[in-house]
């Protein structure tokens, strides 16, 4: 299979490690190419984002507790 990406995602951490994800709020870039695609977006409350971790590190969990809450899974 092979992916193209059509954008990134943009924050104040970039590619440095970080422990506190809690309060980052991160942009999604989206290829201007693409732009006409997403015209109406605004009337939706949710969108679904498909995402390739490929500059992960490991050794990583493959099960972890989001925010720490030990009933979420």
């Amino acid at each position: 299979m092979k992916l193209k990406p059509i954008g990134y995602v943009s924050n104040r951490v970039g590619r440095r490690r970080y422990n506190g994800w809690r309060g980052v709020i991160s942009e999604i870039i989206i290829d201007t190419e693409y732009a006409e695609a997403l015209e109406g977006l605004e009337g939706f409350s949710h969108i679904y984002v498909l995402f390739y971790l490929h500059e992960i590190e490991g050794p990583f969990k493959m099960k972890i507790h989001p925010t720490g809450n030990l009933n979420t899974h």
